[in-house]
């Protein structure tokens, strides 16, 4: 039901703002350290059935409620907009930015309602399709060819691309994007993963599995790539293949006591040694104890 309700589109928005977190909020052009985001993703209206996309704190000074649209925007959703902003500085009492991310043509659809002869709302507008694919591109190619670190708001721009003003085949699209992400430079290691998962929903928005697959595996990040020892496999395969290893090890060794506590005992183990062996390839990748901790369970100590 929930996907039949929210397109494609939606959801992947709301999961890149999600993602990139203070990064999108200020690629929206607003300031703000620290964002909080509510505890439910989709908050209803008072005293009605509709819902905005997505709202959040923003260093707890300023509330924001985003609207994703994929479509023209019509007085009635900017009714909808209205009546969601005085809900939220009600329940609040903070102020409130509203702000629309708009996908479709800039030209289409309305950019104010009149509420009654004294309102007037005009929520922020923030038009993707405004942006030229080819230029971002154009510089991005060149930053790469020059080994210049992209700044927050063009490693957003790669990824949003597929939504600009161009007039390339999707394959191609992707197909440019997908090895440019590859080959970028991002400071941030773990604002580079999180990019990679948004291209990723991105991906899945667009194409079937196959198709999916291919770019995927265009995208396989190895050691080498990211300037980890290049004997080291890439973050998502140690952890995969690690996994992997140590489950089988584990019904080996309950295999070999032919009991069924010697079963259960053996894959217990293998777990965890699985672990072990994924931090230590972590480790070796120079990744920093907080992400290995996510990725294992073990306790700081143990990765110690």
């Amino acid at each position: 039901m929930y996907e039949n309700v929210y397109s494609k589109q939606d959801l992947t928005y709301k999961f890149i703002i999600k993602k990139l977190n203070i990064r999108f909020h200020r690629y929206l052009g607003y300031e703000g350290e620290n964002l909080t985001f509510n505890n439910v993703e989709l908050i209803p209206l008072a005293n009605d059935n509709k819902y905005m996309d997505i709202s959040y704190s923003v260093d707890d000074e300023v509330s924001v409620n985003i609207e994703h649209q994929s479509s023209p925007v019509y007085e009635s959703k900017m009714n909808d907009i209205y009546k969601y902003h005085i809900y939220l500085e009600s329940d609040n009492r903070k102020p409130v930015i509203s702000c629309i991310v708009s996908t479709y043509n800039p030209n289409q659809g309305c950019r104010e309602c009149n509420i009654d002869y004294n309102i007037v709302i005009r929520p922020d507008f923030f038009f993707i399709k405004n942006k030229n694919a080819k230029e971002i591109l154009n510089n991005i190619k060149s930053k790469v060819k020059n080994n210049i670190p992209l700044t927050d708001n063009e490693a957003i721009d790669l990824i949003l691309v597929p939504d600009m003003n161009h007039n390339l085949n999707i394959n191609e699209l992707f197909e440019i994007t997908t090895k440019l992400l590859k080959k970028v430079i991002i400071s941030d290691t773990q604002f580079y993963l999180d990019l990679i998962d948004c291209h990723k929903k991105m991906l899945k928005r667009f194409f079937n599995n196959d198709e999916y697959g291919r770019f995927e595996k265009m995208l396989n990040i190895k050691a080498e790539d990211y300037g980890f020892e290049p004997n080291v496999t890439g973050f998502e395969e140690a952890v995969a293949l690690s996994y992997i290893d140590g489950k089988e090890e584990g019904r080996e060794e309950g295999r070999n006591e032919g009991r069924v506590e010697g079963r259960v005992e053996g894959r217990k183990e293998g777990r965890v040694e699985s672990n072990y062996e994924i931090a230590c390839k972590l480790l070796e990748m120079g990744l920093d104890e907080d992400l290995i901790f996510k990725a294992t369970g073990l306790t700081i100590d143990d990765i110690k």
